[in-house]
């Protein structure tokens, strides 16, 4: 099963374009193209933090401080997460609500199943996305 991908920027100038076979791997691409934004922070991290109801900037400063002596933000966000319970895993849902709300370059986005964006993508009540082909 595939995910279309579209978006393009408020002036209609810059148009982009990705079938994907999940959505981590489309934002993945999204970011390597530099359509979703990670200059003022992480959207993944954000959205881990939020989901799980904890106020990402205090979270953010907990774990900058812990990673103060060796630098590693990384390995301090992991012990973060496990601390509190949490996985930092997103359902696909979170995903596409995530990525849509990254709107900064392209503001106009759609998801859908189909390469002519003809049947929206469904979710169950888990948030993962139910499997239908076109």
């Amino acid at each position: 099963m595939s995910i279309f991908w579209k978006g393009k920027s408020t002036s209609g100038v810059s148009h982009w374009s990705y079938e994907a076979d999940s959505f981590m791997e489309l934002y993945n691409w999204l970011l390597k193209k530099g359509i979703v934004n990670t200059v003022d922070y992480d959207p993944y991290e954000k959205a881990v933090a939020e989901n799980a109801g904890l106020d990402y900037d205090a979270v953010v400063a907990e774990v900058e401080e812990a990673s103060e002596e060796d630098g590693d933000f990384g390995k301090h966000w992991e012990e973060m997460l496990t601390s509190k319970g949490l996985d930092g895993s997103l359902t696909d849902e979170d995903f596409m609500l995530m990525i849509s709300g990254e709107d900064g370059n392209a503001y106009y986005q759609s998801f859908a199943y189909d390469k002519d964006f003809e049947h929206e993508l469904e979710f169950n009540a888990k948030g993962k996305l139910i499997d239908k082909e076109f």
